[in-house]
């Protein structure tokens, strides 16, 4: 992997190659899929239909 190639942590190949490429400067949690998957089960989303969500910290809108 590249964090071996390069011969540093994993943290900081995050830091310098994927990081930037995200908006959010961040992976993703758990809980950012979950919240999302309350949001749809509840009725605040009852006019949500055939939809594929990114949830993706904005890596595909840049």
């Amino acid at each position: 992997d590249l964090a071996k190639e390069r011969g540093v942590a994993v943290e900081q190949v995050l830091e310098d190659v994927l990081y930037p490429l995200i908006p959010q400067k961040r992976l993703l949690d758990i809980k950012d899929i979950a919240d999302y998957a309350l949001f749809l089960c509840s009725d605040s989303a009852k006019s949500v239909t055939g939809q594929a969500i990114l949830i993706d910290g904005g890596y595909t809108v840049q």
